[in-house]
């Protein structure tokens, strides 16, 4: 009886073994082709300033330098950008130049505060200086210029509670990468540092031009702005 159970057990293995051999997606693992690190999001990877102006304060206490940073998490563009002590997950498209925060992130509870804060993208309404701010969950998408990323002028970035009330409040809204240091151009661009103008949508995928009604982002020279297409 044991001589039997040896026998099986070397047959149910040399089994395996040329079934392991004959399919090689089974019994064991394939290498991975074609995996590589994360370029794009890796070549926008550092320190940088978030500059904006705050529409809480006024006067000279409304302009404000604070400490930021982008860290690349995965290969498919995905990061997290730090603004002061909050962390926002985002996109950076490497082929169009943008970097895209989704709205309504929650950042935790503030205990200062005593408030759950979450992360908000407005607009203005009709794309006018200084018209009521809107929330409608569209995403804010910084457009890359130089060693910038910059949000069309007219949007805001809150970060606080809808219902209790916000800690930041601001406008003109610039990540400056630190030193200065250019960041590497979108691929296919030719090799420029910053593409020279285009049109995106508020997703942050570069279009050749509106192609339906709706918000798009303009990038012309140093200027971002964003246009509403009826």
């Amino acid at each position: 009886m044991e001589r039997f159970y040896a026998f099986v057990t070397a047959f149910i293995a040399v089994v395996i073994s040329v079934s392991a051999s004959e399919f090689p997606g089974r019994g064991q693992a394939e290498p991975c082709v074609g995996a590589s690190p994360v370029e794009g999001a890796a070549s926008v990877a550092g320190a940088y300033t978030w500059l904006y102006v705050s529409m809480i304060h006024s006067g000279a206490d409304a302009s404000r330098a604070v400490d930021a940073a982008i860290v690349a998490t995965d290969a498919a563009g995905a990061v997290d950008v730090a603004f002061g002590d909050f962390v926002v997950e985002g996109v950076f498209d490497s082929s169009a130049g943008s970097l895209s925060l989704a709205s309504g992130q929650y950042l935790g509870y503030n205990a200062q505060s005593r408030m759950d804060v979450f992360f908000y993208h407005g607009v203005r309404d009709g794309g006018v200086p200084d018209a009521p701010v809107r929330f409608d969950g569209s995403p804010a998408v910084f457009v890359r210029d130089g060693h910038r990323f910059v949000l069309p002028p007219e949007d805001v970035i809150a970060v606080g509670n809808a219902a209790s009330g916000y800690l930041i409040f601001g406008e003109r809204n610039v990540l400056e990468r630190d030193g200065g240091a250019g960041l590497a151009p979108p691929a296919g661009s030719g090799g420029e540092e910053t593409p020279d103008g285009g049109w995106f949508t508020l997703g942050g995928v570069r279009v050749d031009a509106p192609t339906s009604a709706g918000v798009y982002i303009r990038r012309t020279g140093a200027e971002t702005t964003k246009i509403f297409v009826r």
